[in-house]
């Protein structure tokens, strides 16, 4: 059980880091500065902290699950990016989500 927490908190992390290169991207004026921005070296942060989440969690489950799983913070970042920033959320998505979350169960059932 300790390992499926540990696999959350870095899905919740990689999701952070993904939303933080996104305000970084789009609050740079010259394109380069997006590289440099807070949110950019914020999102390299938690990209980081991310990957020591998930490697705890590799030491005591199988790859083969929790790759996978981290499709799970994929989902959660198109459903933030849709309210944040107005992206596309339409019927592919849904469609698209509702296989991967079939998938899913079908890893983990």
């Amino acid at each position: 059980m300790k390992a499926y927490g540990l696999l959350a908190l870095a899905i919740a992390l990689n999701m952070a880091g993904h939303v933080m290169f996104k305000f970084g991207a789009t609050a740079a004026i010259e394109p380069w500065r997006a590289y440099l921005s807070p949110f950019t070296l914020l999102g390299l942060g938690a990209y980081g902290l991310s990957a020591i989440g998930y490697i705890a969690a590799l030491r005591t489950m199988a790859l083969s699950v929790a790759m996978p799983s981290m499709v799970v913070g994929y989902l959660g970042t198109a459903l933030i990016a849709h309210w944040l920033w107005g992206e596309a959320f339409g019927l592919r998505q849904i469609a698209a989500f509702a296989l991967i979350g079939f998938g899913l169960y079908l890893l983990h059932s």
